[in-house]
């Protein structure tokens, strides 16, 4: 899957996720989350990210 990610085909949310990972499998920490609550917010924004619908992305 990541040989070809970055083809045509792959939606901006993919691509997004793919360089939110890190190399545990878990995501990495993302400090331009616009959320606005105490606590786990940079560490959340891919699993929130996750729940987006694709024709949503």
């Amino acid at each position: 899957m990541h040989a070809n990610l970055f083809n045509q085909n792959a939606s901006k949310k993919d691509i997004f996720l793919h360089n939110l990972r890190s190399n545990n499998g878990r995501y990495k920490r993302y400090v331009k989350a616009p959320l606005r609550y105490g606590g786990g917010k940079s560490l959340a924004v891919g699993l929130i990210v996750e729940c987006i619908p694709k024709w949503c992305a």
